[in-house]
């Protein structure tokens, strides 16, 4: 089986699977930025990324975020597009989604499933954005907007992914009802 590997900080969470996919034979590849090939990994074939700019200027600070994702996003459907164009089509593609690097592998390849590691969505209560303590004050309406733009990577992700894989039921709980039923647990 052809595996395709997105994760900025490959092998991050797929480190202890990678020698059981080796030990079955599977065909391991990873897009991710560029790192010294003396963190390689022994049998995965690499293909690093670089974001071509940062962010431009005078872009709005709830669209900031959002950028920074689809800039990252851009530079791996750039390598995905090349490679695809050399005849390679992963079989599954295995992505952490949080840093936008997996926002258009499904423009490339549309037919290729996709199974995600899914960490958190973001929520306007109950979640990061609003613990209680005696410091804290009701959110503002622009608070509100932040956290709604964080999500923008996150839903556009779940809706790609063909399934999730989240380690906790707390994580889950933060996800959609829909994305719900299409995440399992597993404990990293």
């Amino acid at each position: 089986m052809k595996i395709l590997f997105i994760h900025k900080g490959f092998p991050g969470q797929f480190k202890h699977l990678i020698p059981k996919l080796q030990e079955r034979g599977d065909q391991l590849t990873c897009i991710n930025p560029y790192r010294s090939s003396k963190n390689h990994l022994k049998g995965v074939t690499y293909y690093p990324y670089k974001v071509q700019r940062g962010n431009g200027q005078g872009v709005h600070p709830l669209a900031l975020e959002t950028e920074s994702k689809v800039l990252r996003g851009e530079a791996v459907g750039q390598i995905a597009d090349q490679i695809s164009c050399q005849g390679y089509t992963p079989d599954l593609i295995l992505a952490h989604p949080g840093w936008g690097e997996s926002l258009f592998l499904k423009d490339i390849w549309e037919k290729t499933p996709q199974l995600h590691y899914v960490e958190f969505a973001y929520k306007f209560h109950g979640a990061d954005t609003d613990f209680p303590d005696r410091y804290s004050m009701e959110q503002s309406w622009r608070e509100n907007a932040r956290v709604r733009m964080k999500n923008a990577n996150v839903l556009i992700n779940l809706e790609s992914m063909s399934w999730g894989l989240t380690p906790t039921a707390f994580q889950k709980s933060t996800l959609p009802k829909w994305a719900q039923s299409k995440t399992s647990i597993i404990h990293e």
